[in-house]
């Protein structure tokens, strides 16, 4: 459980042109976005 009450799975969907150039800008988007929401999960 987290400090917003929320248990459960997150979907990250990343719909920024710059990360569709190639598997690996689309694996630093996912990261990037990984790195963000650890600030939102205990």
């Amino acid at each position: 459980m987290t400090d917003i009450g929320y248990d459960g799975y997150t979907c990250i969907e990343v719909e920024d042109k710059a990360f569709e150039k190639s598997q690996e800008d689309a694996k630093k988007a996912v990261v990037l976005s990984a790195n963000y929401l650890r600030n939102y999960i205990l």
